[in-house]
């Protein structure tokens, strides 16, 4: 992990620390309302070593200089974590593994923010998991599951709008205190032409950002309190 100070007025980075870890960082997440970032890590290389040490870190973040101290030891996770992030009260992590027999997985955070067990696993998460989002509202854990778009060994992530070997999905799965209940795949189609790959939500608004990766577009749709909305409001190729 690679510390910079930002200078806003001459809009430059000046590295100031690094931090060495047992194996890769992969996506990192702050705590909502405490000082504390939490990191994803994994000794995978590629598809021919999956890796055998696959962790969740948890690091003060000193708020005068930034700098970052460990908070107890990492927590064994059954995958490399793609992606990472908190729930809105910060009671949970979220996170999802492209490969293997997990597909999502959450962790509940101890009154302190500190990492305490991983109480939920659950296998679909979509093809190719990328991306893991709770709605704004606390209520669903959205998994932007991002397809196959080719073979191996001739495997390629380029934008393509040939149809996909895999299809790509929105699952969302109702979400109660870190529990994962009833599940939904929203998608547009068959999928075969939805590479989902990162989402985000409108800050005041109902509305989600969609982007496709594989199709190099964007997608709007609508939530409410039932999850995701299944017809899309907007596409922009």
């Amino acid at each position: 992990l690679i510390q910079y100070h930002m200078d806003l007025e001459n809009f430059t980075l000046e590295r100031t620390s690094e931090l060495n870890l047992a194996c890769s960082a992969q996506s990192g997440w702050q705590h909502p309302q405490r000082p504390i970032l939490y990191v994803g890590a994994s000794n995978r290389r590629d598809a021919n070593f999956i890796g055998d040490e696959h962790l969740m870190y948890a690091f003060r973040i000193d708020e005068k200089t930034g700098a970052l101290s460990q908070i107890g030891k990492p927590v064994a996770l059954p995958q490399r974590p793609v992606y990472v992030t908190c729930d809105i009260p910060g009671k949970h992590l979220a996170m999802v593994f492209p490969y293997g027999d997990v597909g999502l997985a959450i962790i509940r955070l101890k009154d302190d923010g500190s990492l305490g067990e991983l109480i939920e696993k659950r296998q679909n998460a979509g093809n190719h998991p990328h991306m893991v989002r709770i709605t704004p509202d606390n209520r669903f854990c959205i998994s932007v599951a991002r397809g196959r778009p080719s073979d191996w060994p001739h495997f390629s992530w380029a934008a393509d709008k040939a149809r996909q070997k895999e299809p790509g999905s929105l699952e969302v799965i109702e979400f109660r205190d870190g529990a994962l209940g009833k599940q939904t795949s929203v998608t547009v189609g068959d999928g075969y032409q939805f590479g989902s790959r990162h989402l985000d939500f409108h800050p005041t608004g109902p509305w989600v950002y969609v982007h496709l990766d594989t199709q190099n577009e964007i997608v709007v749709f609508k939530r409410d309190e039932s999850g995701v909305l299944p017809a899309p409001l907007q596409r922009l190729c």
